[in-house]
């Protein structure tokens, strides 16, 4: 079934949702309350039912260790445009097996020089030893 109210607006550090079957039908809003409180770990996985748009998440900026979002075929939205705002996340960044779609922003005027936004992306000092790997439909 669906999700009780004030799910999303719950308190803690790390948030790990994972491995509900297709009775499970929540929705990832796209106001996130928790995100002011997450600071660790976000984990989305195998919930073949939930749906709403990932960029919801773009609101957890404080996480540094990982953001995991995988196997949840009826999630959309632009990952990408989410990545952009995570200054200080250092583990891993995971999304794939969703139906995200969307473009790149800045992909076709990305360069090498320092004010790029991806260029500023890469080089934050957190960056260092962060696995990495995004899936998504660019047209």
């Amino acid at each position: 079934g669906g999700l009780p109210s004030g799910f999303w607006g719950l308190r803690a550090r790390m948030f790990l949702l994972a491995s509900m079957g297709s009775q499970f039908t929540g929705e990832l809003p796209s106001d996130l309350p928790m995100c002011e409180y997450l600071d660790y770990r976000l984990y989305l996985y195998r919930l073949p039912a939930l749906s709403g748009n990932i960029e919801g998440i773009s609101a957890c900026r404080k996480i540094v260790d990982a953001i995991e979002v995988f196997l949840n075929p009826s999630l959309a939205g632009n990952v990408w445009l989410a990545a952009l705002g995570w200054d200080s996340l250092r583990g891993s960044i995971e999304f794939w097996g969703s139906g995200f779609k969307g473009l790149i922003p800045n992909a076709f005027t990305s360069t090498q020089v320092e004010h790029d936004p991806w260029v500023q992306w890469c080089r934050k000092p957190s960056r260092s030893e962060l696995s990495f790997r995004i899936s998504q439909q660019v047209n």
